[in-house]
């Protein structure tokens, strides 16, 4: 699987978008078809928001530009778009 690129990863993580943001944001509660955090950091709250149909993502309380659910592993884990690859593939 590792052959996948960035956005072939990002479409086979959205079409389990719910499952992964309740391993990588457990705070978070699912309201109106989106998990609802604080922010990609977890806490709870409700300014960061996922698209749980998309995967598309946003933090509506900060600068961070959002994207897709690949880019979603970089903003929780803090980790290169090659690592968040890696680990994705093998939650996958």
């Amino acid at each position: 699987m590792t052959d996948l690129t960035p956005s072939a990863l990002a479409a086979r993580l959205a079409e389990r978008a719910h499952d992964l943001v309740q391993f990588l944001l457990p705070a978070g509660v699912e309201s109106g078809g989106e998990w609802q955090v604080g922010s990609p950091k977890g806490e709870a709250g409700q300014s960061c928001k996922i698209n749980l149909t998309t995967g598309k993502w946003k933090d509506f309380s900060s600068q961070e530009p959002g994207g897709d659910l690949l880019d979603l592993f970089v903003a929780v884990r803090g980790i290169t778009l090659g690592e968040a690859m890696r680990e994705a593939c093998d939650w996958l």
